[in-house]
């Protein structure tokens, strides 16, 4: 029997670790997940165009690193408050529950 050649797409998809979750990156934007304590996953997703993608200088391989970087560190910074309030907001609702009852 034949095989048959499959072609194989390949995504450009990455991510980073985050405390009690993950970011990743796509071409499509950005999403966060965050295992908030009463178990349950927060996801927020956002759209997301590079600035390597509007200017062809930042495209360059060892500018384009360091761009990534930037932007990685930016995004995780505007999106950790956030995250963090939401977080600990849960947290507290379970510990009164649990003194309560």
């Amino acid at each position: 029997m034949k095989k048959k050649k499959t072609q194989t797409k390949y995504g450009s998809v990455g991510g980073q670790a985050l405390m009690e979750g993950i970011m990743m990156n796509g071409p499509e934007g950005k999403a966060m997940a965050l295992r908030l304590p009463d178990g349950s996953i927060s996801v927020e997703k956002k759209t997301f165009t590079s600035i390597k993608d509007k200017n062809k200088f930042f495209g360059i391989p060892m500018v384009r690193g360091i761009v990534n970087f930037v932007e990685a560190l930016i995004f995780g910074y505007k999106w950790s408050p956030r995250k963090k309030r939401e977080w600990t907001s849960r947290k507290r609702k379970i510990c009164q529950s649990s003194t309560d009852g």
